[in-house]
């Protein structure tokens, strides 16, 4: 089945809202049945027989507006551009007043990556060169903006649709929280605040609990904490959502409920769409080190190949670390002098069956002491991963893992959290111990699930 994009939280599910059929009154009744025909068969991702179903409606009316629209939806996702624009064209020309065809096409799918933002934007300055009075285009542009990232953009577009006329008023309030998302992402919480103040009256069914979850959000960030009531009306809505249960955390958390905070901050942590939430302010039994000197001596990766394996034989950061390593039926040995584990800047993972590799400029599974040292001074350090070329990594946040001891019982190990744009590094903030928890690399992925 085709794929319903939320845009971002809590906001209202509108992606697909210009699919749906809009025939004309004057369209017949064979034909305004084998319009909603062919969009059930598109929506279940049934194409061929949605192209026979269109060409019945085609041979009753040639120039069905439905018709053209769903024939350019299944050529965008056939990434045959050429007849998305043909299909979206003829539309125009039956209905010259429509010269929002493209800039609704592309809200749309302003979350579906098939199309490329760069014809997202060509499509929406298509509308504005046919219509430069209309709001919606420039609006859209801001959208495709905003969920790339590009928030000062986005912010810029937003802010020329405002003085436009708008064509559906009922758009309006998704786009202004959008706005007001971008804002509060670009460090502007007070101007943020104000954009939604600036709706929530008018506000009404979900767009209501969105500026309410959002003003109650910056309010707590500005440092408020008279929101217990609009913080109940959330739980009321929705409570097992997770962003709504973040709320909680932080309410908990600036109430001085420090306990309560992080009982709730390890639940959301441990559901689904919680793996990323950093809980490491609200709670202070997080695990940071691993004792393998004395306690542990295996550590058990996850792979994107197979379990990997390490037994340390020795482990002494200053002056080398020794481990056998065995994945499936392959094993060998790994020995890090001195030297690799002081001034390092490669990291290596391509093991050897049944070899013994000596890394005397390299490290495997651990951070050198001179990059722990950059990390922790500039939050910046050089890594060449697995063999790439060398390139940045700085501190881009925090993150628990979650690990098995040899009792089985699960805990959460809280790593700081590097990358360089494509490669992500996650490590102990531990200066005699800065083993590599979790990486993944284009080409590798290994996680730490347990230790014996």
């Amino acid at each position: 089945m085709r794929n319903i994009f939320l845009l971002l939280c809590l906001l209202p599910i509108f992606a697909s809202a210009q699919l749906k059929p809009n025939s004309s009154p004057k369209t017949s009744p064979a034909v305004a049945k084998l319009v909603e025909k062919a969009f059930q068969e598109y929506q279940n991702s049934k194409d061929d027989d949605c192209k026979k179903t269109i060409q019945q409606i085609q041979k009753l009316d040639p120039n069905n507006r439905d018709a053209f629209l769903i024939l350019a939806n299944l050529a965008m996702f056939e990434k045959e551009y050429e007849n998305m624009w043909s299909n979206l064209n003829k539309i125009l020309k039956k209905n010259p007043k429509e010269t929002d065809v493209y800039s609704n096409f592309v809200m749309s799918h302003i979350n579906n990556f098939v199309l490329p933002d760069s014809i997202k934007a060509v499509m929406c300055r298509r509308s504005i060169k046919l219509n430069s009075a209309q709001a919606e285009p420039y609006a859209t542009l801001g959208m495709v903006a905003a969920i790339s990232g590009y928030y000062k953009d986005a912010i810029v577009f937003f802010e020329l649709s405002e003085d436009k006329y708008w064509k559906d008023i009922n758009t309006k309030p998704v786009i202004m929280l959008t706005h007001a998302r971008c804002l509060y992402s670009n460090g502007d919480t007070i101007l943020a605040l104000d954009k939604v103040n600036q709706i929530y009256d008018k506000a009404k069914g979900s767009d209501k609990y969105t500026s309410l979850f959002l003003r109650t959000k910056y309010l707590m960030d500005l440092g408020d904490l008279e929101v217990k009531q609009d913080i109940d009306t959330l739980n009321t809505y929705a409570f097992e959502n997770i962003e709504i249960k973040k709320l909680n955390v932080t309410y908990l958390s600036l109430s001085n409920k420090k306990d309560s905070a992080c009982k709730l901050a390890k639940i959301v942590r441990f559901s689904e769409g919680g793996e990323s939430y950093d809980i490491s302010s609200y709670c202070s039994d997080l695990e940071k080190s691993i004792d393998l000197y004395r306690k542990y001596k295996t550590l058990i990766y996850s792979s994107n190949e197979a379990d990997l394996t390490l037994k340390i034989s020795r482990m002494q950061f200053i002056s080398g670390i020794d481990f056998k390593w065995q994945r499936m039926a392959e094993m060998g040995a790994v020995k890090m002098n001195n030297k690799a584990l002081d001034s390092s800047t490669f990291l290596f993972f391509d093991f050897t069956n049944k070899t013994v590799k000596d890394l005397t400029d390299q490290t495997s599974f651990w951070l050198s002491k001179n990059q722990f040292c950059e990390l922790e001074t500039n939050r910046i350090t050089k890594i060449a991963a697995n063999g790439k070329l060398i390139s940045f990594f700085r501190i881009v946040g925090r993150e628990q893992i979650e690990v098995f001891d040899e009792k089985s019982n699960e805990f959460l190990l809280d790593c700081v959290v590097i990358s360089d744009g494509v490669s992500v590094i996650s490590y102990l903030n531990d200066v005699n111990n800065p083993l590599i928890v979790k990486i993944k690399t284009e080409d590798k992925e290994f996680v730490l699930t347990k230790i014996e």
